[in-house]
């Protein structure tokens, strides 16, 4: 799929929103871990900053600004209604979390309770927009539970390593720091199960092998007009060339994983927190163009070039035939 750049900021920044919101309520919960309450005051407004740009981002993508009130109207069986809803209900209640600081500081009780609720909407978001490409049957390397598994575990990665990189350096960020190294680990695990998907995916659409889909009746989805097709304009993407992609691959494997160790083992304080900050969103941005870039769509088998493989049939030697 060609990826774009609201799509990417959206899913990116939605992630590590609720990312940090999440590691914040369980600071909150957990007083052993010793982080300031202003500190995790920072955490949330920085999160709610992330969250309101990708929401700005997500208007970016769409053709017709004027259907944006029609968006709600499918909420029992579009689970892009439902992402417009959730990521809308999240985006107040995280508002909410601020406000409840800043003019009732006194009450940690309902600042605590706000928090832990705008955690779970956070996660809900993600899981939603996540099952928003995970429940297309014709988008292969999509259609799997790895995509939502990837989804959270990206988010929670990259706002542990931005909450990481704010307290980096203090006597509290033991445990923060061993945080972000499990999901690092875990991210990389399903990383490698979603690249095995992709490949899988890629070997299965082919005009020898067919769409990959069930054998049921297929209606015209586009009769032929003056405009391109819509399939060829945003779910056909050039095939990635196999070197390029296997450094692409690598390369995020280095950046979320392999840095983020050796930054929170060998380089503690501030450096390390912005080395693994930097790191693990060069990473977590790549793995998230390589989700659009590298999948495949079944409409390739009509709409992208095949692989130029010889006819099966031996050709004989060449007869030539004389007029009588």
């Amino acid at each position: 799929m060609r990826p774009t750049w609201p799509l990417l900021a959206l899913t990116l920044l939605q992630g590590l929103s609720a990312g940090m919101l999440c590691l914040a309520a369980v600071a909150l919960l957990a007083p052993a871990m010793d982080i300031p309450r202003t500190t995790l005051f920072v955490w949330q407004g920085a999160a709610w900053v992330a969250g309101a740009l990708g929401g700005m981002a997500s208007f970016f993508h769409m053709h017709r600004l004027a259907a944006a009130r029609y968006v709600l109207r499918r909420l029992g069986s579009s689970w892009l209604s439902r992402e417009a809803l959730s990521t809308a209900v999240y985006m107040i209640v995280a508002s909410f979390v601020l406000l409840v600081h800043l003019f009732w500081p006194r009450d940690l009780g309902a600042w605590d309770a706000v928090s832990g609720l705008a955690a779970v909407l956070g996660l809900a978001a993600v899981y939603i927009t996540a099952m928003l490409y995970a429940t297309i049957p014709a988008m292969r390397s999509w259609h799997s539970p790895v995509t939502v598994l990837v989804f959270v575990c990206a988010g929670l990665l990259s706002g542990g390593a931005a909450d990481y990189a704010l307290v980096a350096g203090r006597s509290s960020d033991l445990a923060l720091r061993a945080a972000v190294m499990g999901l690092a680990a875990v991210f990389g695990i399903l990383f490698s199960f979603q690249a095995r998907l992709f490949r899988q995916a890629a070997g299965g659409v082919l005009s020898a092998t067919g769409t990959g889909l069930s054998g049921r009746p297929y209606r015209l989805q586009d009769s032929g007009t003056s405009r391109r097709p819509y399939r060829t304009q945003t779910q056909i993407w050039p095939e990635l060339p196999a070197r390029l992609r296997r450094w692409l691959y690598a390369l995020v494997f280095g950046l979320a994983v392999a840095i983020p160790w050796a930054a929170a083992i060998w380089l503690p304080g501030w450096a390390g927190g912005i080395l693994l900050l930097a790191s693990v969103g060069l990473g977590v941005s790549l793995s998230r163009w390589l989700f659009f870039g590298d999948a495949t769509h079944s409409s390739r088998v009509w709409f992208a070039d095949q692989p130029k493989t010889p006819s099966p049939v031996r050709r004989e030697g060449k007869r030539t035939y004389k007029m009588q």
